[in-house]
């Protein structure tokens, strides 16, 4: 996971302001999300929720991709351009790390962690705090 983006602030009391709880958002809803590889910020589409995903990634730069499984992701899909066009901004590999939000950009939603075809796949934004925390044992984490 690319924690880059995270502060950590042991004095912090956690409050949910800031954070989409999960009956904030739902399969449909137009998100946003600016990532280094799709530029942005950008409008998509949650596609859907708790899902399982296989992603082939690299352990390290230039080694054979290998088999990593996700769970509970979400999912972005590009908002046609139209009708009969099946455009729109698409999350690109670099992407990972972005924070997908509500439209309007003041609620986070979760952090893009990979990409395959059209569909970007993000984790809870809750699921990445608490992460946060017990990995590098901390009782609070902010997102910057």
């Amino acid at each position: 996971m690319d924690a880059a983006l995270i502060a950590l602030d042991p004095g912090h009391v956690p409050r949910p302001s800031g954070l989409a709880g999960p009956q904030l958002h739902g399969s449909g809803q137009r998100v946003a999300m600016e990532g280094a590889g799709s530029g942005g910020p950008h409008s998509y589409h949650i596609g859907s929720l708790g899902l399982t995903q296989v992603v082939h990634m690299a352990p390290v730069p230039g080694a054979p991709p290998v088999p990593h499984c996700f769970g509970m992701l979400g999912s972005i899909r590009p908002v046609a351009a139209g009708w009969l066009s099946l455009g729109g901004h698409r999350a690109r590999r670099g992407d990972s790390g972005a924070f997908v939000t509500d439209i309007g950009g003041t609620s986070w939603i979760g952090m893009l962690c990979a990409v395959d075809g059209t569909e970007g796949f993000y984790l809870d934004g809750a699921d990445v705090l608490t992460w946060a925390e017990g990995e590098l044992g901390a009782t609070s984490a902010t997102m910057h």
